[in-house]
């Protein structure tokens, strides 16, 4: 019944205990605490944390949170707080969790700061402020680990790097790598709170820790309430709950579930409490008291603070607790929301104005935005929050001060959420429209210089503001951000939302731009995770081009355009996606828009080189290679890199007109380039040109390598096109090499899930080359003929006449095989080398010179 005391819970913490001891022996452990608002969570931690760091001087904690407001929305969230406690950003007791694991982080930073620089760059740079890094590492740690050259590279990184230059597989190994080395100086207990707010990524990186850490002395925890799972996602899973059974097949039960405990432990939690402390209190009492809290800590807390505070319960002479005379139970709140009211009632009436005001900006708030919404001085709100409202009355906490831009920013945060959303729910719809306004604008002012890092919060109060134009936008740049970083999951939520917003508006031009850019944005989205030609990505495609009918959208036809014509492409409507290559071309010349020609030309070449025409595919693509622009980031307008496209389909046309040592260079360059942009999407569709060329150079080893990296990425990232050429591939590697019967099961599979997401055919031709030869090492010929004349009806039908010399020739060898008339194979064989000759596919031509040729030494041999 004393401020701070910790109660029962003694097999949960020997649980924790338990897996603490296997971790400082040197195995990682991962463990998650479950219960709603008010269960515990957060009291039984803060015990575990406190009782392991007496027993170990070495242990540290590093605690992350995830935001109520913008929820899963925010990208990594807690892990940047994590980073930034590693970084020596512990400025208050609240960030560190005790002022004896602030001591220890002090002295981790001071001992690690090489740590982070070596094995962390780039999510220092780009997660941790500048300011904050130069002003925390930079000035109390440099001198002292000699990392000076390393600090300013990390911080001129900092000024031209954004977030959104990294994918998740750099920050799950560079976060992997950090949080390993740094246990071994010191073991970790590392704590992802309230994950039923966290997003998608955090937690695919969380799990990803799970595994990878198995063997480092790293203690993972995370705490969810269990109702709140079934947050409203779409069509989607709470993506915390694959990632439970995920962890749960690898270590078993790890859930410890403060709801999951019987009538008897709750009601000795009441006497646990009440016999902290000497009383009096006799067993009436606490059965009133257990009938009114059912043993819930939180209300049962607050309720005996209550009638502490207010006389019902006094000291006797002993010092011991005893019934006040007027303790009158038919009056006492009979819900959690009376405890509350009574609580915030004993605020004067000036600091209550601040606790209100606070409540606008959510859960997590800013002194300096109180400051200007109540016409403060920004001394008088610090003082009326640090002092009066958390030393005093304990409704908020202190956080994190930290520098954005030139100003100097301090967190603090309610002290239990139902504090929060009592004081906002007093207000008056109206007024907390207008608040909202205000404390964008604000945000807008504070942030002006990184407003990045502020977008979904701005988005949050616009809207709450009915200001949906400005949210939406915010939305649709926070959604490519979050694309960027591969964070698909979030950009989908983020653009859902913003049509939501977008049906609020007027028809107007500014409703039109808006709704251009959301289409745009959910075109690159749904191409990436659906697919080149979904039903999501011909509606938003088709829609933006009718948007740009209007004179002022002329100029963003670029991206739409590419779009449309890509949907052609899959299909293998060549004709169309040609005509439809030309026009965007016409446009380009016309409007001397430099995207648009470059697009236009790589649009032109890669139709022209699936209906065999390569010189002409090759002088397209040479002037869009002399087009693309090395620096420029094209991902967030076109959702991948068109350089990379470029040199895949240049090392493509080099292998068929018979240049390997050029489809080398080619295929060096390409890999170059998307490991350097670092962004999923673009890295499969590297990897499957990459694999190609292997294919056609018949380098077995180095495409078994992009074929299996290709297969893990588009399985990590759920990129279902890709995955399903990856399956082809690696079932062709497979037929060449081993079980050839269960290989080609799996290759028409792999193809079928492609055409299937698409509804396309693209590499049509192709497939069938590999399918056919597959078969003949299963020893099916005439399931190998019937997939060659399979693939030159549909390459007749569809003009895809690319890979026509090469079904020929494997025709000619089946026929062949099966004794068919000399006329009739010589005949399949003439067609293969015209055909090639015609298309100046040099490589094809000899290949089936070189079979005709054998055939006639073979013939020969056997006589007249």
């Amino acid at each position: 019944m004393s401020d701070g005391l910790f109660v029962g819970r003694e097999a949960e913490l020997g649980t924790l205990h338990a897996l603490q001891q296997e971790t400082m022996a040197g195995a990682g452990r991962t463990a998650f605490i479950a219960g709603e608002a008010g269960s515990g969570k957060s009291a039984l931690l803060e015990e575990f944390v406190r009782q392991v760091q007496l027993r170990h001087e070495s242990v540290t904690v590093v605690l992350g949170r995830s935001n109520a407001q913008t929820g899963m929305g925010e990208a990594y969230l807690p892990f940047m707080e994590i980073l930034g406690l590693l970084a020596g950003m512990a400025s208050s007791k609240q960030n560190a969790l005790s002022d004896n694991n602030a001591t220890r982080l002090g002295k981790v930073a001071r001992s690690s700061a090489k740590i982070l620089l070596d094995f962390a760059p780039d999510i220092i740079a780009a997660f941790v402020p500048g300011a904050s890094l130069l002003s925390r590492i930079g000035q109390s740690i440099v001198k002292e680990t000699g990392a000076l050259a390393l600090l300013d590279s990390a911080s001129g990184a900092q000024q031209s790097a954004l977030p959104s230059e990294l994918n998740s597989q750099k920050i799950y190994q560079q976060f992997t790598d950090l949080l390993a080395n740094v246990s071994r100086q010191t073991p970790l207990i590392v704590i992802l709170d309230d994950m039923h707010w966290t997003d998608a990524a955090s937690i695919n990186l969380f799990s990803h820790l799970s595994v990878k850490l198995r063997d480092s002395p790293v203690l993972l925890l995370g705490t969810y309430r269990g109702n709140d799972l079934a947050v409203n996602r779409g069509d989607a899973r709470h993506p915390l709950i694959p990632a439970l059974n995920e962890i749960k097949r690898l270590y078993g039960d790890i859930v410890i579930d403060l709801e999951a405990i019987d009538q008897q432990a709750r009601r000795g939690f009441i006497d646990t409490l009440i016999d902290a402390q000497a009383n009096r209190l006799d067993e009436q009492f606490r059965l009133r008291l257990f009938s009114h809290t059912n043993g819930h800590p939180l209300f049962t807390v607050e309720l005996l603070q209550s009638f502490k505070e207010n006389g019902n319960l006094r000291t006797d002479a002993d010092g011991c607790w005893i019934q006040g005379e007027q303790l009158d139970w038919a009056v006492l709140p009979p819900r959690l929301e009376g405890v509350i009211e009574e609580r915030i009632g004993r605020v004067a009436e000036p600091m209550r104005d601040v606790l209100v005001a606070s409540s606008i900006e959510g859960l997590n708030f800013t002194a300096q935005i109180v400051a200007q919404l109540q016409d403060m001085s920004e001394r008088d709100v610090l003082k009326c929050l640090s002092q009066e409202l958390d030393k005093r009355h304990r409704l908020v906490k202190e956080g994190l001060t930290e520098k954005v831009g030139k100003n100097w920013l301090s967190q603090f945060s309610f002290s239990h959420v139902l504090f929060q959303q009592y004081l906002y729910k007093e207000l008056p719809e109206r007024q907390r429209m207008l608040l909202h306004g205000e404390v964008a604008r604000l945000l807008e002012n504070l942030y002006r210089d990184q407003r990045d890092a502020a977008l979904l919060h701005l988005a949050r109060h616009y809207d709450l503001a009915d200001e949906p134009g400005q949210a939406a936008a915010c939305l649709i740049r926070a959604s490519g951000l979050a694309m960027r970083l591969g964070a698909y999951d979030e950009a989908r939520l983020q653009l859902l939302h913003t049509m939501e917003l977008l049906a609020k508006l007027p028809p107007d031009d500014t409703r039109d731009h808006l709704e251009l850019d959301a289409q745009v944005a959910l075109s690159a989205l749904y191409r990436a995770i659906s697919g080149w030609d979904s039903p999501e990505v011909t509606a938003a495609s088709y829609r933006a081009r009718e948007l740009c009918n209007s004179p002022q959208l002329q100029h963003r036809l670029a991206p739409i355009l590419f779009g449309l014509w890509t949907i052609h492409l899959i299909r293998l409507e060549l004709p169309q996606a040609l005509l439809m290559a030309r026009e965007v071309h016409a446009l380009a010349e016309q409007s001397r828009n430099a995207d648009l020609l470059l697009h236009a030309n790589f649009a032109l070449a890669n139709t022209l080189f699936w209906m065999g025409r390569l010189p002409a595919a090759m002088e397209a693509l040479t002037e869009a290679s002399q087009l693309c622009v090395q620096e420029r980031d094209y991902i967030v307008d076109f959702g991948q890199d068109p350089g990379v496209l470029t040199l895949i389909f240049l090392g493509f046309c080099a292998c068929l007109l018979g240049a390997p040592e050029q489809a080398l260079q080619y295929r060096a360059q390409l890999m170059a380039r998307a490991e350097q942009l670092a962004h999923h999407f673009t890295l499969a569709i590297a990897l499957y040109g990459a694999a190609t060329i292997d294919y056609h150079l018949q380098d077995l080893v180095a495409m078994r390598a992009h074929t299996d990296r290709l297969l893990q990425v588009c399985r990590e990232y759920h990129f279902p096109i890709y995955l399903g050429l990856a399956m082809v591939y690696e079932g062709w590697l497979s037929a060449m090499t081993g079980d050839a019967t269960a290989a080609i099961r799996q290759m028409e599979e792999g193809y079928t899930k492609w055409i299937c997401k698409d509804g396309g055919r693209t590499t049509h031709s192709l497939y069938c080359v590999m399918l056919a030869e597959a078969l003949i090492r299963a020893g099916q010929p005439e399931q190998a003929l019937a997939s060659v004349d399979r693939g030159l009806a549909v390459a007749h039908e569809c003009t895809e006449h690319c890979y026509v010399p090469e079904l020929h020739r494997l025709r000619a060898e089946l026929l062949a095989d099966q004794g068919a008339p000399p006329e009739e194979v010589e005949d399949a064989y003439r067609q293969a080398i015209e055909i090639s000759r015609a298309q100046e596919q040099p490589g094809f031509t000899a290949r089936a010179t070189d079979s005709l040729a054998r055939y006639a030494q073979d013939r020969a041999a056997l006589g007249p």
